[in-house]
């Protein structure tokens, strides 16, 4: 948030929170309070325009019961999307147009269109990638410069590359079962 240089915005608890210098949390909105199954916040990234995207999840993982949020430049926080169950690793094109979703529980990976000035989605969801059992589950994502989505796949040790047009491209083995999300260094 401009107006509050120094802080950290976070998905923390039940919602959305600016951590400052100080320690102090700052609450902008404590949406899943307000939710019939209690539930807590997930996953959370920055788009190229400054809003904060988080996904939610029910404590027991009651199906549906999940949600993605935006919180925009101004502080509000707004549901975007529910009927998840755990959503996972928001992931945005460069451009912003495009945002990638995990529903981990589900093992499907979703596509977004964003508008990028307004932020609001431009139609419902798709199904970009849908796992097998056994596969382990879409956890934690990015896209890379050359606008593939990796994505960490947690039970299976691995992390996936996929090209746009939803072909898995490689499947990078790490030493670690459970892998929670994708960094990716610059050249």
């Amino acid at each position: 948030m401009a107006d509050r240089p120094g802080a950290w915005i976070a998905a923390v608890g039940t919602g959305i929170a600016l951590l400052t210098t100080d320690g102090a949390v700052e609450w902008l909105d404590r949406p899943e309070d307000r939710t019939p199954v209690a539930g807590r916040m997930n996953d959370g990234v920055a788009d190229a325009t400054g809003r904060f995207w988080a996904g939610s999840m029910a404590y027991d993982g009651a199906h549906g019961s999940g949600s993605l949020y935006r919180t925009d430049p101004g502080g509000t926080v707004v549901r975007v999307l529910d009927g998840l169950t755990i959503a996972n690793g928001p992931a945005f094109t460069t451009d912003g147009t495009t945002m990638y979703l995990a529903d981990t529980a589900a093992g499907t990976i979703l596509r977004c269109r964003v508008d990028p000035v307004s932020g609001d989605l431009s139609g419902g969801p798709e199904t970009f990638a849908r796992l097998r059992d056994g596969e382990g589950g879409p956890d934690g994502m990015t896209v890379d410069a050359e606008g593939c989505l990796w994505v960490a796949m947690w039970g299976a040790g691995a992390v996936r590359r996929y090209h746009p047009d939803g072909r898995l491209l490689h499947t990078l083995g790490v030493p670690a079962p459970h892998p929670t999300s994708v960094c990716l260094h610059p050249k």
